[in-house]
């Protein structure tokens, strides 16, 4: 079983998933980093680590959600901004997608694409 650090998991999922994968556009990967960026922020704030320290186990669901709660919060706080709402509407796409699963190590060779199992689809209801 390959495991890879959070930092590679992230740059996997930007270089591979959206860039190679996905062909994702300018302001959805823009979207994503910021995301990311108010994630570390939040994670690093809460667990006194600096953003190069966190590893995958910090991200654990608990956490994640109360991340969640964090920005659910802030954007009642913000509800008067459009624009707030409407990003942190993608911030909590973005989380959800993780807690399912959407963040997976992404094979960079060929000997890791034989050791790393495929990323399952999930469906998120609503």
């Amino acid at each position: 079983m390959i495991t890879a650090s959070f930092q590679s998991l992230l740059q996997g999922f930007f270089t591979e998933r959206l860039l190679r994968q996905r062909q994702a556009s300018p302001h959805t990967i823009a979207g994503y980093r910021d995301t990311f960026r108010l994630l570390l922020r939040f994670a690093a704030d809460q667990l006194g680590k600096a953003p190069s320290l966190l590893k995958t186990e910090d991200f654990a669901p608990a956490f994640v959600g109360r991340f969640l709660e964090h920005l659910e919060q802030r954007r009642q706080q913000q509800s008067d901004s459009q624009c707030a709402s409407g990003r942190d509407s993608l911030v909590l796409s973005v989380c959800r997608a993780h807690r399912t699963g959407a963040l997976v190590a992404v094979p960079t060779g060929p000997r890791d694409a034989q050791q790393t199992p495929p990323a399952q689809a999930h469906r998120v209801s609503r």
